[in-house]
Protein backbone atom coordinates (compact mmCIF):
# COMPACT_ATOMS: atom_id res chain seq x y z
CA UNK A 1 0.00 0.00 0.00
CA UNK A 2 1.21 3.93 -0.70
CA UNK A 3 2.27 6.15 1.90
CA UNK A 4 -0.61 8.32 1.01
CA UNK A 5 -2.79 5.30 1.24
CA UNK A 6 -1.77 4.50 4.52
CA UNK A 7 -2.08 7.76 5.48
CA UNK A 8 -5.56 8.04 4.03
CA UNK A 9 -6.98 4.76 6.56
CA UNK A 10 -5.47 6.57 9.74
CA UNK A 11 -7.89 6.03 12.77
CA UNK A 12 -9.56 8.65 14.86
CA UNK A 13 -7.15 11.21 17.02
CA UNK A 14 -6.35 9.81 20.57
CA UNK A 15 -8.04 11.06 23.49
CA UNK A 16 -4.88 12.71 24.31
CA UNK A 17 -4.49 14.59 21.40
CA UNK A 18 -6.25 17.52 22.80
CA UNK A 19 -4.53 18.14 26.08
CA UNK A 20 -1.73 20.84 26.98
CA UNK A 21 1.63 19.71 27.29
CA UNK A 22 1.69 20.20 30.98
CA UNK A 23 -1.41 17.47 31.10
CA UNK A 24 0.50 15.15 29.03
CA UNK A 25 3.84 15.15 30.79
CA UNK A 26 1.36 14.21 34.04
CA UNK A 27 0.83 11.28 32.01
CA UNK A 28 2.63 7.63 31.82
CA UNK A 29 3.74 5.73 28.18
CA UNK A 30 1.23 3.34 29.75
CA UNK A 31 -1.86 5.97 30.02
CA UNK A 32 -1.38 6.68 26.45
CA UNK A 33 -2.66 3.28 24.64
CA UNK A 34 0.01 3.31 22.26
CA UNK A 35 1.72 0.28 20.66
CA UNK A 36 5.00 -0.06 19.06
CA UNK A 37 4.30 -3.76 17.91
CA UNK A 38 4.27 -3.75 14.17
CA UNK A 39 5.02 -0.27 13.50
CA UNK A 40 7.86 1.51 11.06
CA UNK A 41 10.07 2.05 14.61
CA UNK A 42 9.66 -1.23 16.17
CA UNK A 43 11.17 -2.52 13.23
CA UNK A 44 14.22 -0.12 12.95
CA UNK A 45 14.76 -0.37 16.64
CA UNK A 46 14.93 -4.50 16.11
CA UNK A 47 17.30 -3.82 13.34
CA UNK A 48 19.29 -1.45 15.73
CA UNK A 49 19.92 -3.91 17.80
CA UNK A 50 21.20 -6.45 15.43
CA UNK A 51 23.82 -4.35 14.39
CA UNK A 52 24.88 -3.37 17.97
CA UNK A 53 24.78 -7.27 18.51
CA UNK A 54 27.02 -7.91 15.50
CA UNK A 55 29.49 -5.43 16.77
CA UNK A 56 29.90 -6.85 20.18
CA UNK A 57 27.81 -4.52 21.92
CA UNK A 58 26.17 -5.98 25.11
CA UNK A 59 24.14 -2.99 25.68
CA UNK A 60 21.38 -2.72 24.03
CA UNK A 61 19.06 0.86 24.24
CA UNK A 62 15.05 0.12 25.39
CA UNK A 63 12.76 1.44 23.37
CA UNK A 64 9.19 2.86 24.76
Amino acid sequence: MSVAGRRSQRREPFWWTALTDDQLLDLRFSDLGLQLEGTTLHRRALRLHEELRERGFRFLPHFW
